[in-house]
């Protein structure tokens, strides 16, 4: 589990960072690199703490107390790198690791410091952290006269082998060669790397390896740090050769440098591969030299990041981005000033001024910038950092990571189709997020197995839901027997540090033990509050052994109800009841014993009161074992079932009753009074009007508004100086009185409902227009005996036609009243709103519709339906009333010949812009 191992960066960084940076005047995007070796250590580390049910940590200190350290270390870095160190292992407590820590001080021999002692709390870290560094500056006397790396290597050795089932590692301080009490350095070495080390030359090629391939071997990462100062130092050419021994001792192979007339070359000290990394399932070191402050405090910084599941991208120019999926992010740069700026549009900006949200931890000069994104879409894109710093680097967290139905050690069986599962989950700390593999680019399952020293890639038959839910299903390791290594990571794309989890299986012989016939069992569906989810384990007997003991755990141990989305969070993993009819309830579990090639077939029933919408997946713990044998089978077995909701109608009758005697209504009332109050059209604030006799061509490819001529000809639809005449202005009104039909405000009964504008079309008349707003469906509007429009009424228009004319043949030319609302504008404007109406797409389309609706109804009226609905004579539009003053546009039953001779000049008071000067 990855937010198992960010206390672990912490705590690295908090070691070296310490030592002290300094700020420089540029940026560099990233640091010099240390080795890929030392990379791959911190990975061990993530995988061990990602395996597994249960997290637990053993560090183990081993610290150079030798006099030379009062030239190398005058300052006593030392003191505070330990001191912080142990009291960021507090985070682990946190975040539910168990964490014990150990000491021992080196140097003409060794000295226990602290034996094995929990980390109870965060402020109990601290307090261990300041213990363990008072007792390093308590050495004198011919204690500090040598450095002898074997003795305290051994101790430190003898103390992580009582580390049982937990991840272990181990950090080495020390600022000089090899010194031991013997005096005979090669001989120590030989010890500690390979026996062929001579002053004469450097041994290649394979070899027995000494005490450092042990580390490997068990496990146990070594990370080597190197305290030097080159200022200070007086060491001999013997002195400086012999430390060049500790990076191969750390790392398994490296390069030792020639000084003098001592020799260089290739050493290898363990079992490595042709890239130099440790077999699988044997842990790689990590040798850290830190004579530079500056990189080195960066530099592990950066690794800290990648152990707490981030991925290291460099930061260029300042700028970086965070993809979708992200759930968090740091910035680690080498100074104690910085700013960041978010995405545009985001509004988010922090500075070491002004952290705001952000969690910013400074120590011996560097800088780490933690940025939680969650869920905000807002701070997904390019960020962009400002500060002094030399060194910069971005880490990108998932908030992600494996948890698996089984311990680190379980069994599978031999010729059988196991099933393994587990699930994707969320980190402590983003524990609020929901998981949704949908975000990343990938979401790839990969496994392999451990066979003969090499990781060797498997295909798997792994299903997977977007929510983190994983089966691998006929799992099937044949007859072979022993034990099997396998490796699980899930990959999330180039941008996230790939999720490795890995587990040992120990195979065990299914023919001596009472097995279940499938390790996954579907239930019925769970229906309804009464409901009960119903479904049958099988489990066959032993066919070596005369029986064998069969028992499921008592109670699951992970029981995951995943609502379907969209449902109201609900947490009723309580309520769920269980039945194992032909089980026994014992002090071990719910068990039955089995014959030989005796079947049972146990029911199983689910039940919970609280109903919803979900899908309910359960691990429980199988144990069989049988008399006299070790043989022993430990694995969960999985019970999976949907669970739905059951609606009563009696009930919810009953229930709306209840609410609205309850209450309900009178919201209800409040409610729909509100919606009455406020609905209203907007003031009328200098609004003109224009009604134009028109009519409609179809006789092209697409319908347009002509304007109708003195005889059967008619011209381009124009707009004269005088057409549009300013309305009085009028406060919000809920009808208003267009000339042509009213336009009213709607009111639903049900006060939930939107509330909408429309234009009633007068008696025997249609109405077309186009709203862009417009979503609002009635018989009325449907038939085109109303429009819906805008609450502003400058912004409706509409065309009038009667039903006799709709009556008219399909290529007959059409007679209308065209009615524009606008704001008072210039003469330009009217002309462009009303060219646009009059070639208005889909205008014929409708008409066509409406076409068909009369027709329909006239025969529906002669069959015997008469809507009461009187025909209008074509060209007996009635005129609206206008106050007193104004002048009415040309209408139906007048000669429109005006149109064709200068303009009259206006009979009341200008109240629409001249025309254009000639």
């Amino acid at each position: 589990m990855k937010h198992l191992v960010r206390g672990f960066a912490l705590a690295l960084s908090a070691l070296f960072v310490a030592a002290g940076l300094s700020a420089t005047s540029s940026i560099r995007a990233t640091a010099a690199e240390v080795s890929a070796v030392a990379e791959r250590a911190f990975e061990d580390v993530t995988t061990c703490l990602t395996s597994g049910r249960e997290k637990s940590l053993d560090v183990f200190y081993l610290i150079d107390q030798s006099g030379s350290l009062a030239r190398t270390d005058p300052d006593e870095v030392r003191v505070e790198i330990i001191r912080n160190s142990v009291a960021e292992l507090g985070s682990f407590v946190e975040q539910g690791i168990s964490v014990r820590i150990a000491a021992a001080g080196f140097g003409d021999g060794v000295r226990e410091l602290k034996g094995w002692e929990p980390v109870e709390s965060s402020a109990a870290a601290v307090e261990l952290g300041e213990s363990l560094s008072l007792k390093i500056l308590d050495a004198s006397g011919p204690y500090t006269e040598k450095t002898d790396w074997e003795a305290g290597l051994r101790f430190a050795k003898q103390a992580l082998d009582e580390s049982v089932d937990s991840c272990a590692m181990m950090i080495w301080f020390t600022d000089g060669a090899i010194n031991p009490r013997s005096g005979d350095q090669l001989a120590s070495l030989s010890s500690l790397c390979r026996p062929d080390i001579t002053v004469g030359g450097i041994p290649s090629g394979t070899s027995t390896y000494g005490l450092m391939q042990e580390f490997r071997s068990a496990g146990i990462p070594v990370f080597g740090v190197f305290l030097s100062n080159d200022e200070n130092s007086e060491a001999s050419s013997d002195e400086l050769w012999l430390t060049g021994f500790m990076k191969p001792l750390v790392e398994g192979r490296a390069q030792v440098a020639p000084v003098a007339d001592r020799p260089g070359g290739e050493l290898r000290c363990g079992e490595v591969d042709a890239n130099g990394f440790a077999p699988p399932g044997q842990a790689n070191g990590a040798f850290i030299d830190a004579a530079d402050p500056v990189l080195l405090a960066f530099q592990f910084l950066k690794i800290g990041g990648q152990i707490s599941g981030g991925n290291g991208i460099a930061i260029t120019d300042g700028r970086f981005v965070v993809p979708q999926g992200t759930a968090g992010f740091q910035v680690i740069v080498s100074s104690t000033d910085w700013a960041l700026l978010g995405p545009e549009g985001s509004e988010f900006s922090a500075s070491d001024t002004a952290p705001g949200v952000v969690v910013a931890a400074q120590s011996g000069g560097a800088t780490k910038v933690s940025v939680g994104v969650g869920a905000d879409e807002s701070l997904v894109g390019q960020w962009q950092l400002a500060t002094s710093a030399e060194y910069s680097e971005l880490f990108l967290y998932t908030g992600l990571t494996i948890e698996l139905d089984r311990e680190k050690v379980s069994t599978i069986l031999s010729d059988f189709d196991n099933t393994l599962t587990g699930r994707v989950v969320r980190t402590q700390q983003f524990k609020s997020l929901p998981v949704d593999l949908q975000l990343y680019a990938d979401s790839n399952f990969t496994m392999s197995l451990l066979e003969n020293g090499a990781l060797v890639s498997q295909d798997i038959d792994l299903d997977y839901t977007n929510d983190g839910q994983f089966k691998i299903e006929r799992f099937n390791p044949g007859s072979q027997s022993g034990e099997l290594e396998l490796w699980l990571t899930l990959n999330l794309g180039d941008s996230f540090q790939p999720i490795t989890s890995r587990f040992n299986l120990n195979i065990v012989d299914k023919t001596s033990l009472a097995t279940p016939a499938s390790d996954v069992i579907e239930l019925s569906v769970l229906e309804g509050p009464s409901g009960v989810a119903t479904g049958v384990l099988t489990i066959t007997g032993p066919n070596v052994s005369s029986a064998s003991t069969f028992c499921l755990s008592l109670e699951p141990n992970r029981l995951d109800d995943t609502l379907v989305r969209g449902e109201q969070p609900i947490d009723r993993s309580a309520d769920f009841g269980w039945t194992f009819a032909g089980l026994t309830s014992t002090p071990n579990g719910n068990c039955v014993d089995v014959a030989q090639d005796e079947t049972k077939t146990i029911t199983i029933e689910a039940r919970n009161p609280t109903q919803a919408n979900s899908v309910i997946t359960s691990s429980w713990q199988v144990t069989s074992t049988t008399p006299g044998t070790a043989a022993a089978f430990d694995a969960p077995l999985t019970i999976g079932f949907e669970s739905t909701t059951q609606s009563n109608r009696a009930v919810e009758i009953g229930a709306i009753i209840v609410l609205l005697i309850g209450g309900l209504l009178l919201p209800l009332v409040v409610m729909w009074l509100i919606n009455w109050a406020g609905t209203r059209f907007l003031p009328m604030d200098s609004v003109m009007r224009a009604s134009f006799p028109v009519t409609v061509d179809s006789s092209g490819p697409f319908s347009r508004l002509l304007l109708v001529g003195p005889g059967a000809d008619t011209g381009p639809l124009t707009v004269a100086p005088d057409d549009f005449k300013n309305l009085m202005d009028q406060k919000a009104l809920r009808d208003y009185d267009t000339g042509m039909g009213t336009a009213q405000a709607k009111i639903p009964l049900f006060p939930l409902a939107a509330t909408w504008y429309q234009w009633d079309a007068p008696a025997g008349h249609r109405v077309v227009g186009f709203y862009d707003g417009g979503t609002k469906h009635s018989a009325d509007i449907d038939a085109g005996r109303a429009l819906e429009v805008s609450p502003n009424m400058a912004e409706n228009w509409a065309l009038v036609v009667p039903d006799s004319e709709l009556r008219k043949g399909s290529a007959e030319k059409l007679l209308g009243q065209l009615v524009v609302f606008s704001r008072m504008s210039n003469l330009g404007d009217y002309q462009k709103r009303v060219g646009e109406i009059s070639l208005k797409p889909g205008l014929g389309d409708r008409i066509t519709a409406l076409r068909a609706v009369v027709e329909s109804e006239v025969v529906e009226k002669g069959a015997g339906r008469d809507d009461g609905a009187p025909d209008v004579v074509p060209g007996s539009f009635p005129v609206p009333d206008l106050p007193s003053g104004f002048t009415p546009s040309s209408s139906p039953g007048v000669q429109t010949t005006s149109r064709l001779q200068p303009p009259r000049p206006p009979q009341s008071r200008p109240l629409a812009p001249p025309p254009p000067p000639q």
